[in-house]
Parts: structure tokens; sequence; C-alpha cells
């Protein structure tokens, strides 16, 4: 009995050693499994954070190291992609830059402007034109393009029926007003913006201050009209100068003098 007791003992002593020993093995074996998954874990906390510079060291499980080149792959395709994303943002600011350059700085006015009739954007030249201090107090003031800017507000109808139609409208003529109601001549330019289904965005053009140009040309029709009369008048002359050279009246003239008055209306 001692001696099974002392087997017994011994027995519980090496399961003892060897529960141990498998604990231990089990141990270092789950650290040496898992240190790569955390390692990849803590990369893809730090990527997501905006750290790109991620590099996974290959390992000897195949899994592990499948994973960890995946994982390298993913982060240079990020990165490039953020680089290509980058140079696409700073192309798109520079041109956002130089369109607001243009559009601050252009001499014709400028203007976007809502399917409903109200403006959306306008640059300093328009609010010039219309005689308003600086765009943000036109933008609040109209509230009604075709009703308020319009002398008729009939053209402002025609000239979206023919955006409608042509999608876009060149040198399109029709007299406005202006914040003090005084009245200029408005040329415009402008197209209409659509959405993919074709529906109308918003309209946007340019404008011009015409009434110079309008009232020289209305200047130079009335200068024309009085040249022709004066043509047409000095015609007549000729005409007439002519007709008194000729013999036949000379002739008539000449009988015309001849004729005794008294006689003439005695003889009636």
């Amino acid at each position: 009995m001692a001696q099974i007791h002392k087997n017994t003992q011994n027995t519980i002593f090496l399961c003892l050693v060897a529960l141990v020993f498998a604990m231990s093995i089990g141990i270092v074996t789950s650290r040496w499994i898992t240190r790569p998954v955390l390692r990849v874990s803590k990369a893809a906390d730090s990527l997501a954070k905006g750290n790109l510079d991620q590099n996974i060291l290959p390992h000897i499980i195949i899994e592990i190291d499948t994973l960890a080149s995946s994982f390298n792959g993913m982060a240079k395709q990020l990165k490039g992609s953020f680089k290509s994303l980058e140079l696409k943002n700073e192309e798109l600011r520079i041109a956002e830059e130089n369109y607001r350059s243009i559009f601050e700085n252009a001499l014709e006015g400028i203007f976007q402007s809502s399917p409903e009739g109200r403006f959306m954007n306008v640059n300093s030249a328009l609010a010039n034109i219309y005689g308003y201090d600086s765009p943000e107090e036109m933008i609040d003031s109209v509230m009604n393009i075709g009703k308020e800017l319009y002398v008729n507000p009939e053209q402002h109808i025609e000239l979206e029926r023919l955006l409608d139609q042509h999608d876009v409208i060149k040198d399109f003529e029709y007299q406005s007003y202006r914040k003090d109601g005084g009245v200029i001549w408005i040329q415009i330019d402008a197209r209409v913006v659509k959405d993919s289904r074709h529906q109308v965005l918003y309209y946007e053009g340019m404008v011009q201050d015409v009434t110079d140009r309008k009232r020289q040309d209305e200047e130079l029709r009335r200068q024309l009209e009085e040249l022709k009369i004066e043509i047409d008048q000095q015609k007549r002359e000729k005409e007439v100068a002519r007709l008194t050279e000729s013999s036949y009246f000379q002739e008539v003239q000449q009988e015309i003098e001849n004729i005794d008055i008294d006689e003439f209306w005695g003889a009636s």
C-alpha cells in the first residue's frame, strides 16, 4: 500500500508538472500566435487614425503571413489613393480659387439664379450694374427677378422659354430697372444647368449694360433718318432744277409771261 501511495503521489506530481508544462507551452504558443495578430490590430488602428506608413513583417505561420501581406497591400493602396486624392483636392482648390478670382474680378456681371426666380449667387460687377452696394444686398433685395427687374416681365418668361428649348441663349436684350428706379438696357448670355435626370438646377450667365450702345444706335438711326430726309430733299431739288432747265418748261414759262392777265380774265 505504501508503494501504491507513493506511485499515486508520483503520478499526481507528474500530472501537475505536465499540466504546468502544458500551460506554459500553451501560454507561450498563444503569445507567439497572438502577438502578430495584435500587431496587425494595432497597425489597423493606426491606419484608421490616418497613419498610412504601416508595414507588418512576414511570419512563419502561413495564415498570419497571408494576413500581413494583405494588410501591407491594402495600406500601400490606401496610401496611393490618399496621395492621389490630395493631388486632386489641391487641383480642385486651385481651380476653385481661379474661378472665384474670375468671378469676383470680371468686368461683366455674372449670376446664378434658381428656377423660382431668385438670385443664388452674383458678383460685384452685376451688383454695380444694378446699383447695389454689394452682391449680398442684391441677393437679399431681389425676391422675384422677372417682376422686379424686367420692365416687361413677359421678356423674362420668353427668356426662360428659350432656355428650356435650347439650353443656351446669346445676345438676349431687354430693359431692366436699377435699384434707384432708373431704366437700363441689358444684354444677357445664359445657359441652363440640369442634373442627371434633366431637371433644372439653376440658370447661370453673363450680363452687360448696353445702355450707352443702345443710345448710340438710336442716335445713329436718327442721324441716318435725317440724312435720308436731306438726301431726298436734295434729290427733289435736283429734279426741280432739271425740270425748270428743260426746253419744254422754258417754253411754257415764256407763254405764261406773254399772256395778258386782264385780257385773259376778260375773255373768260
